[in-house]
């Protein structure tokens, strides 16, 4: 499953107000690992991309979830 971000609204109002994009995808790789490992141990994240990353204009960020069927 994959979860995409068009409209990232924190970040559509820093690149507005000329902060730039905040490099969030530490912090976002770390709280849905944690999600994940609440919900099923079997659970896991990648980050496909996220601000600082490049990524496409009609996107802020992309992330696959999968399920360890081993």
């Amino acid at each position: 499953m994959f979860l995409r971000v068009r409209n990232c609204l924190p970040q559509i109002a820093r690149i507005k107000s000329g902060k730039g994009e905040f490099p969030c995808k530490s912090m976002h790789l770390k709280e849905f690992k944690a999600f994940c490992g609440e919900i099923d141990e079997k659970l896991s994240v990648k980050c496909v991309f996220a601000p600082p990353d490049d990524h496409p204009s009609d996107c802020f960020c992309l992330w696959e979830f999968t399920e360890d069927m081993g």
